[in-house]
């Protein structure tokens, strides 16, 4: 009956947290709004204004932890390990993408030309950086750290599977795309077995800022659906859709697909007993 009980608090908690972290996000970017119409004039939201819904994602999941009597230390982001652990997520995924992409080159799925190097290229790359870093790790902060880690289940393979779903379900305002969907479940399911194979969240953190990154700004793929034509490189795609993602980009390609299985598969193999053992916690109820 206790873990019954358990499972609606767990239920309770995400709905909650999640809601709350909407609504901070909207009330953050209603003042920069605000702001913006009083002092400058303007309806328009600067593109810098999405980094106040980072924020304040950042301080919902501080103030549930610490009503839970817990920091940001409890959800692996303790000092130990911050630059070595991020590097090697960060070495992860930009190896996805650029596996991925040596691969659709290869066989003339996807055609490139350099973008000149100039000053304002340097700033996107700079900036693009910067950006992949702070959204990055607010998601991995929110699902990876507080929906993953701080709270009880019935054991770590069910924690990966509803936090992953979670993650895909949260991502579908980029349209319908079923492969899209899946991979980015997927995705998660890797952020989560990265965690706990290196019990820490710099791992999922880096993989994640480095998947970003080369996604978008050097390899310019396509995000989401929308063209993207700020980066390293000008992307052409040879419409051979179901191996390059298409128009949907490389997270809609079946390439990642197959790296993303093949590497679940490796680390369950290696991680299955501690994935399904039970939580002792619950187990006591």
């Amino acid at each position: 009956m206790k873990s019954k009980s358990r499972r609606y608090e767990i239920i309770r908690e995400i709905a909650v947290t999640t809601l709350w972290s909407i609504l901070a996000g909207i009330l953050g970017l209603f003042v920069v709004m605000l702001i913006g119409l009083l002092v400058f004039k303007t309806k328009r939201l600067p593109p810098e204004s999405t980094f106040v819904f980072f924020v304040t994602v950042w301080l919902v999941v501080y103030l549930r932890l610490k009503k839970s009597g817990k920091t940001f230390a409890d959800i692996g982001l303790g000092e130990k390990g911050l630059f070595s652990r991020s590097t090697i997520g960060l070495l992860i995924g930009a190896g996805f993408m650029t596996a991925t992409f040596a691969f659709l080159l290869s066989i003339k799925a996807v055609t490139f030309t350099e973008h000149t190097i100039s000053s304002s290229l340097a700033i996107i790359l700079v900036s693009g950086l910067a950006y992949s870093m702070i959204q990055a790790s607010v998601e991995e902060v929110l699902f990876r750290g507080y929906f993953l880690n701080i709270l009880a289940w019935k054991n770590r393979l069910s924690a990966i599977l509803v936090t992953s779903a979670l993650f895909s379900f949260l991502h579908f305002w980029h349209g319908v795309h079923l492969i899209g969907w899946l991979n980015i479940f997927l995705f998660g399911v890797f952020a989560a077995q990265s965690f706990y194979l290196f019990k820490s969240l710099w791992v999922p953190i880096g993989f994640h800022i480095g998947w970003n990154y080369f996604q978008k700004y050097v390899f310019t793929f396509p995000i989401y659906g929308s063209d993207n034509t700020r980066g390293l490189l000008a992307l052409n795609d040879a419409n051979k859709g179901l191996l390059s993602g298409g128009s949907f980009g490389p997270e809609g390609s079946i390439i990642i697909t197959l790296l993303l299985v093949m590497t679940i598969g490796l680390i369950y193999w290696r991680q299955k007993e501690t994935l399904i053992a039970v939580n002792p916690r619950l187990a006591q109820n």
